[in-house]
């Protein structure tokens, strides 16, 4: 092997030249320091040229160094898969034995590393057939005066069981007598004559290379070696290239943040047709001299870090990083839920969200968190079929199923069935993963259910949607309610102008069905959907406990139930008032009279039901809220079933209940999360954190479940009330909706478009964690991803 980095020697005279002509041109900048504003840019102008061309010298010849040692000691060169550095990084420094052949490079590189004597190695598999073994007390020495100093230099190696001399297996030399203990191949481990690491101690040859080894350490250290000025300039240009590399991982985030598409049909920086991305290159280079030198002097076929190519690389390794330390954070939490929905994208093929719930405990704040992970291009249907990919997915992310507390899904009969839907299936793995149907689909279906109850209330919304083509119910008939005059009015000027035929007729049409009933309808359902939209709204933080949802949903059913039963008559005034306005007739439409089927041949006056318009129009409200009140009942017991497992931990009841029903409550709970919460435990401790919290919370009625588990770290309570502190963070990790998986659909239609359609899943992925979780990517540290790309990629340039 060339001997590169030798001393008194330079294999080339190149590398002598650079050196030299970077120190000339640093005197002549100190020289012309003292000329004119002009001539001292054009000056430095011209050196920076020149510097640049050398650096691109040395990095070349730097190249041919890496690609020389490489060659000799048999390991892949930088262009094959394992870049030299990786190599550099792969020697064990405690094993002599593995070490490479000894040149200046290699032992530059084993005297700046921190070295491991394997004094934590476990001796007893040192023995040997005469049951003798090393002993760590050789790695000390005492003095005559029983001082007592470390032997520094003694290795013992843990794969080898042999004692090696650091420094004379650096600079050995054949005119050893202890050869054993100084060959990388041997070492010592005659233990039976183990003083001689005495005499090899007293050696002069050990103590000289004792000296060289402290030498070249602190020569390291304080930058004295011969190659040094040839060192700085090298990692000049690695510094030029992390500097680069930054910019474009900058750019990258900023397109996938925004939603942006990156490329157009050229790929050539300055051509109007190269895309968003190369021209967000073009316009930073102008603020940005090494950028823009860096584009000034690419040519084809040279490296560039902005290729199409090399774009989806650092997309996916940023996403990738994003997704690891979200995935870091749940392992930390341990117990989490799962979200999990489905959407057809543009291109039809269907994509399934993957979005965590856990609880977040960072220096003392504490937060719920529901992270998008992933989206999975699925062609399952099925219950079966979709629970395995999940069980699937969560396995490549390493995450127990075991520690599911909680699935939310919408109420399709494959996600929710109870025999072979998903959530059945991960029933049947971890009997604590309660199912949780989403709260607010829970809504909109007894909503749905209320309204086509009734042939009148059908009819109404038929009207409504035939003026309002597309919109929510609650949002359509908030408007109408608002504007009704105002829609009379242009229906009026429609029907009465010039336009169309069909356009006049559906305006007459629609002017015939605003009647006296339609107005009654209109107020009445304004208040019933008015009340259902806010609690909805209200349901899809993603922050919201189970605690919060319950009192919310008996809060609307309680609005509801009062709507029924008094809001009836300033119904019918408001109503009235508003159709005399639009000269109206205020009577409501009779309906048909009905008469009893009987066998006999004759009727009475019994036998015909007799109902008034007004009594009729009541049943037709009273009918709709009694279905919507019942549909919530049912559909929401599983909420409430949980909400009452844990209501003895809320502010409420720690202040009004006693302290016998408390511990009957946290013994209930104990029994039925046994394999998280000790039993006999929480009952004695709920008595006592009923008195702390009342103490350290005077307004502890009205605290929520997060308010409690904060005040449990910031008082340093955990490990008083370990079991109430877990059976809190459980509860909180409990799923109310589906509403981020929603919400990652809305990302999903903005990233993959009609003119993106044939975007890669793992890119699509990517791109989508990093604009759905943009407060962890913001924070990446861009040195640690250059470095992930620098060890998973060979490149001509070490980064």
């Amino acid at each position: 092997m060339k001997d590169w980095f030798s001393k008194g020697s330079v294999s080339d005279e190149k590398s002598v030249e650079l050196v030299s002509n970077l120190k000339e041109f640093q005197e002549d900048k100190e020289e012309n320091s003292g000329d004119s504003n002009d001539s001292f840019h054009n000056k430095q102008i011209l050196v920076g040229e020149e510097i640049e061309t050398c650096v691109s010298s040395i990095t070349i010849k730097s190249s041919e160094i890496i690609q020389d040692i490489s060659s000799d000691i048999h390991e892949p060169t930088p262009s094959s898969s394992t870049s030299f550095e990786t190599f550099f990084q792969l020697i064990n420094c405690n094993d002599p034995p593995s070490w490479p052949p000894i040149t200046d490079s290699v032992r530059v590189y084993l005297v700046t590393q921190e070295l491991d004597q394997g004094k934590d190695a476990d001796f007893s598999k040192s023995m040997s057939d005469d049951g003798r073994r090393f002993s760590p007390y050789w790695f000390k020495k005492t003095l005559p005066n029983n001082e007592v100093i470390d032997r520094n230099w003694l290795i013992y190696s843990k794969n080898s069981k042999a004692v090696f001399c650091f420094p004379c297996c650096l600079f050995k030399s054949n005119t050893l007598k202890t050869a054993s203990i100084a060959c990388t191949n041997e070492g010592f481990s005659d233990w039976k004559n183990i003083n001689r690491i005495l005499d090899h101690e007293k050696s002069a040859d050990h103590r000289n290379h004792f000296l060289q080894w402290k030498s070249l350490e602190n020569r390291l250290k304080n930058s004295q070696c011969i190659d040094d000025k040839l060192q700085k300039a090298i990692l000049l240009e690695k510094d030029r290239w992390r500097h680069i590399l930054r910019i474009i991982l900058d750019a990258i985030l900023f397109c996938t943040k925004n939603n942006l598409a990156f490329r157009g049909s050229s790929t050539t920086v300055g051509n109007k047709h190269s895309g968003i991305f190369l021209n967000l290159i073009e316009l930073l280079s102008k603020y940005d001299n090494i950028l823009k030198q860096h584009l000034v002097n690419h040519n084809k076929g040279a490296i560039s870090y902005i290729s199409p190519k090399i774009q989806n690389e650092f997309i996916c390794l940023l996403g990738q990083t994003v997704r690891n330390k979200i995935l870091s954070k749940i392992k930390k939490a341990k117990y989490f839920s799962l979200l999990f929905d489905c959407t057809p994208d543009v291109s039809h093929n269907e994509q399934m969200a993957e979005v965590i719930r856990y609880v977040d405990i960072d220096n003392g704040k504490i937060t719920v968190e529901e992270s998008f992970i992933d989206f999975i291009n699925t062609e399952e249907k099925t219950g079966d079929g979709l629970a395995m990919e999940i069980l699937t997915k969560l396995k490549a992310d390493e995450l127990d199923v075991q520690n599911v507390r909680g699935q939310g899904y919408d109420n399709g009969a494959n996600m929710s069935g109870k025999y072979h839907g998903v959530q059945a299936v991960i029933l049947n793995k971890n009997n604590l993963a309660t199912f949780i149907p989403c709260a607010a689909h829970c809504l909109n279906l007894s909503g749905v259910h209320a309204a086509s109850a009734n042939v009148k209330v059908q009819f109404f919304f038929d009207v409504i949607q035939k003026i309002y083509t597309w919109a929510s119910k609650a949002q359509a008939v908030k408007a109408m309610n608002s504007q009704i005059k105002e829609v009379f009015k242009v229906l009026q000027n429609i029907s009465d102008s010039e336009l169309n035929l069909e356009t006049k007729s559906t305006a007459k049409n629609l002017l015939q069905l605003i009647n006296f009933d339609f107005l009654c309808l209109l107020n009445i359902w304004n208040q019933i959907l008015s009340s259902i939209d806010r609690v909805n709204q209200a349901l899809q933080n993603k922050s919201l406990s189970l605690e919060k949802a319950s009192n919310l949903l008996l809060g609307l059913k309680n609005g509801l139930q009062e709507i029924r039963d008094t809001t009836m008559e300033d119904n019918f005034t408001n109503a009235t008032k508003v159709a005399e306005e639009l000269q109206i007739s205020t009577t409501l439409k009779e309906s048909r009279t009905k008469k009893r089927k009987r066998l006999e041949l004759y009727e009475t006056d019994d036998d015909v039901i007799n109902i008034s318009a007004e009594k009729n129009f009541r049943i037709t409200i009273i009918d709709s809220i009694d279905i919507l009140l019942t549909q919530m009942t049912w559909r929401y017991e599983k909420i409430m079933e949980i909400s009452n497992d844990f209501e003895f931990l809320s502010g409420h009841s720690l202040t009004n209940m006693n302290s016998h029903d408390l511990q009957k409550a946290a013994a209930d709970l104990g029994l039925k999360y046994n394999e998280d919460i000790n039993t006999a435990e929480i009952v004695e401790e709920i008595k006592d954190f009923k008195h702390a919290a009342l103490l350290i919370l005077p307004s502890i009625e009205s605290v929520t479940f997060l308010d409690l588990l904060q005040m449990i770290h910031v008082y340093k309570l955990k490990e008083s009330y370990p079991n109430i502190e877990i059976a809190i963070r459980i509860f909180l990790s409990m799923p109310v909706t589906t509403a981020s998986c929603e919400r990652s659909f809305s990302k999903l239609k903005l990233i993959k478009t009609y003119l993106r359609s044939t975007m890669a899943q793992e890119r699509l992925s990517s791109m989508a964690i990093l604009s759905i979780e943009t407060e962890i990517a913001n924070k990446l540290d861009y040195e640690d991803v250059i470095d992930k790309f620098a060890d998973t990629k060979a490149r001509k340039i070490s980064l």
